[in-house]
């Protein structure tokens, strides 16, 4: 796990396999925080971000009654903030 956890890129390393959240939704968005807001940092406002929406694990498509669908869907959810700097 070390060599993902330090690694200063947005791809892992050569021949590492991406076994969990390897399928996504990439978007791009801007955050506009309310009038007056009294925030300073990224909660001030941002122009540039990346949202990923994935699931953990590939859902049971055959389980199709409501008390099937518990522990079968597994979403996961990132913001990236990008600055300058």
């Amino acid at each position: 796990m070390t060599p993902s956890v330090e690694r200063v890129a947005d791809s892992m390393p050569k021949g590492r396999s991406k076994l969990v959240h390897s399928v996504g939704s990439v978007v791009t968005a801007a955050f506009t925080p309310l009038e007056n807001c009294t925030y300073s940092g990224f909660f001030a406002g941002a122009d540039s971000l990346v949202i990923r929406m994935s699931l953990a694990k590939e859902p049971s498509y055959t389980n199709t009654s409501a008390s099937a669908a518990y522990n079968n869907f597994a979403p996961g959810f990132s913001v990236k903030y990008l600055i300058d700097g």
